[in-house]
């Protein structure tokens, strides 16, 4: 999940960067970013190559970089720039910058965010869902948490039916969840934990591009102040060390 972009992560230096947390100042911006996952990365990347849009079901457990895929995926089929590879945005034309600095929950003509997790029921979430496309018919829409959904099922199928133009993007951390009609509808991708060595690796270049930087040793500590159950997601690691980071400014 952390963008390493030439030593530094997506472009922008240090903790104070806007008053933004560690986790969006080192969010990958392109799949070259992206911190292990190679075979989603690979999968979706070959998407984008190619121009192909189709809907996509992301899943794996928390943490483990889901949405930041599903956005690099919707800025690459909706970048307007002049580029030579593309299966990654230009990072430089209007969409991507818009996109680049988008805000969570927020809908645009060219990519939008939701998550299922807002609403008290899946009828709700699907109300919601379905009122993007009838404001902006075309674009990517990235629904977070898609299985609350449950029994809507049929809804989304409907979904995919009537709105070709739009490409959708669903995450979810159980696509049992989901009816078999509609997995097979969409390209499934599936999104795993990372081993620690590579955790660690991450977290200390992050450590040193703070100008904090901390020892094998630290960085092991970080690592065991991670709760258990989250072992090996690359969110709750960053978290942790910007917490370690954040007492040694004190």
């Amino acid at each position: 999940m952390v963008a390493m972009k030439e030593g530094v992560g997506a472009g922008n230096v240090g903790h104070s960067a806007g008053g933004r947390n560690l986790l969006e100042i080192y969010r990958p911006l392109y799949f070259r970013d992206v911190v292990g996952n190679r075979d989603a990365v690979r999968a979706l990347s070959g998407y984008a190559r190619q121009g192909q849009r189709r809907p996509f079901v992301i899943w794996g457990p928390s943490g483990t970089g889901k949405t930041a895929l599903a956005w690099i995926l919707a800025r690459s089929y909706e970048c307007k720039g002049a580029r030579q590879d593309r299966e990654e945005p230009c990072g430089v034309c209007p969409v991507c910058k818009e996109l680049e600095n988008r805000e969570r929950e927020a809908v645009s003509p060219y990519a939008s965010e939701l998550s299922c997790s807002a609403w008290r029921d899946s009828a709700a979430a699907c109300k919601r869902i379905l009122e993007v496309p009838e404001t902006y018919p075309s674009g990517t829409l990235i629904v977070n948490e898609a299985e609350r959904v449950g029994g809507a099922n049929t809804r989304l199928l409907e979904l995919l039916e009537k709105v070709r133009e739009m490409t959708f993007v669903f995450t979810a951390t159980d696509p049992d969840e989901f009816a078999d009609e509609f997995l097979g509808r969409c390209v499934v991708v599936r999104t795993e934990t990372l081993d620690r060595e590579t955790i660690a690796t991450h977290l200390k270049k992050i450590s040193i591009a703070e100008g904090l930087p901390l020892s094998d040793d630290e960085i092991s500590r970080v690592l065991h102040s991670v709760r258990p159950n989250a072992e090996g997601r690359l969110r709750d690691a960053i978290t942790a060390l910007e917490t370690e980071l954040n007492i040694r400014r004190a």
